[in-house]
């Protein structure tokens, strides 16, 4: 009989095999992402915040001046790099 394996353990299998500067490059990632898509039902699309942050991105959207990525490795390295400055927006 074939033995499942969850995501928790696949995620951990791979972590042991990184390097702690990889490990840095995840850990930001991943709280990123928690922080800004994660939540408990829908609620956050009901925030002034979520609501002026649409209307921003689609105002942008009509102007063309969307930055596009040829890669998730682009969009990692663009979040990487300006993680701090995202932040503070």
């Amino acid at each position: 009989m074939a033995q499942t394996i969850t995501c928790k353990e696949r995620f951990m299998n791979e972590i042991n095999l990184m390097s702690e500067i990889e490990l840095e490059k995840i850990y930001k990632m991943v709280m990123f992402v928690k922080n800004e898509f994660i939540d408990e039902g829908e609620s956050r699309y009901y925030t002034k915040g979520w609501i002026d942050a649409e209307k921003e991105a689609t105002e942008i959207y009509k102007k063309g001046d969307l930055i596009a990525f040829d890669s998730v490795r682009g969009l990692s390295d663009f979040i990487e790099d300006n993680i701090e400055s995202l932040r503070k927006e």
